[in-house]
């Protein structure tokens, strides 16, 4: 079976999946992230106060500061940079997968309705990464007992 050309075969089916997994995804981060900056500020809390001397500019007087407002900070970036990153990788992810899964279906599809007309010539082979390779070798035996009937 030759290559694809298109890796967006079912616009509609392909878009609806990546946005579900998307949704998926940023619930993750969203819970994980809440959860990290709950821990870590309760621990904050918990421990003793720790003071830290800080200026904005050189030569500024010395700021004295909680190691909190030093920490949430950080973890909010790392939160979000992570979050974002997670986002763009599982897309592009799931847009090459969704292609897997979009090609097969789109092919099945087509060929139950040129048998539904009655062609019964019609087989089906996916690629090698494809995936239902069953189901296509079920269309295939049920299509050959249709034509020897």
């Amino acid at each position: 079976m030759e290559k694809r050309k298109r890796y967006v075969v079912d616009k509609d089916f392909q878009i609806k999946m990546v946005k579900r997994v998307i949704l998926l995804v940023m619930g993750g981060i969203i819970l994980s992230g809440i959860l990290s900056y709950s821990i870590a500020i309760y621990r904050e809390k918990k421990s003793e106060v720790q003071l830290y001397g800080t200026t904005d500019k050189y030569g500024d007087d010395v700021r004295i500061v909680k190691r909190q407002e030093i920490v949430k900070p950080i973890i909010l970036k790392a939160i979000v940079i992570s979050g974002i990153a997670s986002i763009i990788i599982v897309g592009i992810f799931m847009i090459f997968y969704s292609h897997r899964i979009a090609g097969p279906v789109y092919r099945l599809r087509k060929s139950l309705e040129k048998v539904a007309e009655g062609d019964y010539s019609v087989r089906i082979t996916f690629r090698k990464k494809d995936e239902f390779k069953e189901l296509a070798e079920a269309f295939n035996k049920m299509v050959d007992s249709l034509e020897k009937r």
